[in-house]
């Protein structure tokens, strides 16, 4: 039998979830957002602002795509750890 190890508090309505091989990513239907999880600790490292009803995700290897239903788009996102931070 399975057993539950944690439970992590997202956004609102979440949808899906996607693995780029470090982090995890989160839709939050209701709340416009991927959170971005490390799955080592548990715990959510970042909240991104996309579209409106963000309902699918995807990784190809290289970018991150957020389908967004009520807004007709698609969001392209970099993975968390290919970000720059600015100087």
């Amino acid at each position: 039998p399975q057993t539950i190890t944690d439970t992590i508090n997202v956004g609102a309505l979440p949808r899906v979830i996607a693995y780029d091989g470090t982090n995890s990513y989160v839709t939050n239907y209701y709340d416009g957002t991927v959170m971005v999880i490390n799955p080592a600790t548990n715990q959510v490292t970042d909240t991104i602002t996309v579209g409106n009803g963000p309902s699918g995700i995807a990784y190809d290897g290289t970018n991150i795509y957020v389908t967004n239903y009520d807004d007709n788009t698609v969001t392209k996102l970099l993975p968390k750890g290919s970000w720059t931070t600015p100087p």
